[in-house]
């Protein structure tokens, strides 16, 4: 949603390093950020560098795995499941490349097509419902800029149009999984079994 705004630009970083240099750059950004994080990963931990001039540019996806057969693009936590989603398709022949989007607005729309030149389909993983969500504008971006390259359509992953569920059963029934992935990713590269 806070994409809309003219102006504002939107980082949603992955992981604590991420989060340490995205953060930075954002303070410094003489533009009004907004920075996202998701509360599901509070308890992460990672390496981050001693360098206190450390920064990360706004505005620039990370290739965080190269594959050849499809594009996973996602952002934040999203990127932990795409990244088991990959293993577990690797196991079936299917080189998944992985983009962490970083930053949503601006959009890195360079490093999406590079991507899609290389493997010619795409799945879009988000944790926010699919109208009108980023999924969606990366949806449409890539269909306007990078159609000749794509052999299959664009898949799309986000939350059901409901409100999120209570109950810790129904809410990981809810949220997007490892499977959805694998399976959307599988239809895309016209993979039945």
């Amino acid at each position: 949603m806070y994409t809309n705004f003219p102006g504002l630009k939107v980082v949603y970083p992955s992981n604590p390093q991420d989060a340490y240099g995205l953060l930075k750059a954002s303070i410094l950004d003489d533009n009004p950020v907004v920075f996202f994080e998701s509360e599901q990963m509070y308890g992460l931990k990672g390496e981050v560098t001693d360098d206190t001039q450390f920064l990360l540019p706004l505005g620039k996806a990370n290739v965080r795995q190269t594959g050849e057969d499809i594009t996973l693009i996602c952002h934040g936590k999203m990127v932990h499941l795409a990244h088991q989603a990959a293993d577990l398709l690797q196991k079936e022949g299917v080189s998944a490349e992985i983009i962490d989007l970083r930053t949503l607005k601006p959009l890195d729309l360079d490093t999406l097509v590079d991507s899609i030149k290389k493997t010619h389909r795409c799945v879009v993983v988000d944790e926010s419902h699919p109208y009108g969500s980023i999924a969606s504008e990366i949806g449409f971006l890539l269909q306007r800029e990078a159609f000749d390259y794509l052999d299959a359509p664009i898949g799309r992953i986000g939350l059901p149009d409901i409100n999120a569920p209570f109950s810790l059963e129904l809410y990981n029934a809810w949220f997007p999984s490892v499977e959805q992935i694998v399976k959307m990713a599988k239809e895309i590269c016209y993979i039945n079994k």
